[in-house]
């Protein structure tokens, strides 16, 4: 798409940006780290589920070989009393090293 006004076009991103309101958090946040991932972390709740469908690292290996690590991540956290939790995260990874290629859990933490 090719647009033939670039006035037109600021104009719109600024009337879009200007009409947006603030966003507003529906419970106390704390001390969380917030991933690039598809999350939810909402500590007003007493269950979280935070589900990373599919990464991809590509490093270099100790032999010049380019080293590509496929991951998928979960976890998995249960509010049992008000302040008492439980929580179990993991994920699955193939690691494609040249001519080996691994799979496997990744490492498991409770």
């Amino acid at each position: 798409m090719e647009t033939k006004n670039p006035l037109a076009l600021a104009s719109a991103l600024i009337v879009t940006i200007g009409l947006t309101g603030p966003a507003h958090p529906n419970g106390i946040v704390g001390n969380h780290l917030f991933p690039g991932s598809f999350s939810l972390d909402d500590p007003a709740v007493s269950d979280e589920l935070a589900f990373s469908p599919f990464s991809t690292l590509q490093h270099p290996g100790p032999d010049d070989h380019d080293v590509v690590d496929k991951t998928i991540s979960w976890s998995l956290m249960r509010l049992l009393t008000p302040t008492l939790g439980t929580g179990v995260d993991s994920g699955w990874i193939h690691r494609d090293w040249g001519q080996v290629q691994r799979s496997g859990f990744n490492t498991t933490n409770l």
